[in-house]
């Protein structure tokens, strides 16, 4: 049963979980917070196995040893770790970049060559 356990630490999170815990909360806020809660969650592991996935198939077609990711959602370190782990991939590098700027530096580096 661990398995399938999912341990939320998240400080947002943690918040939500107090204000629904309180007695005066009423029954369509506890609604609206669970809901939120949930979205956040399930977002992230959407996002997560999107992006191993993509990294799959970018090896698949292209066969390159090496993988350099860029833009916001580069930085999702779970994804990231899974990627490095479990990939194909012999070199990763995650541009450092926290935004969605990093995709000009991808961009100008295959105009280059």
């Amino acid at each position: 049963m661990a398995e399938h356990l999912t341990v939320v630490s998240h400080p947002l999170v943690q918040h939500k979980l107090t204000l629904m815990r309180e007695k005066d909360t009423s029954t369509a806020s506890f609604r609206q917070l669970l809901r939120e809660i949930s979205l956040r969650h399930w977002r992230a592991v959407v996002t997560k196995e999107a992006l191993v996935g993509l990294a799959n198939a970018l090896h698949a077609r292209t066969g390159l040893p090496d993988l350099c990711f860029a833009g916001g959602v580069a930085l999702n370190s779970v994804a990231n770790g899974r990627i490095v782990r479990e990939g194909p991939f012999k070199n990763v590098f995650i541009q450092p970049a926290a935004g969605d700027s990093g995709g000009a530096l991808g961009a100008s580096t295959k105009r280059s060559r």
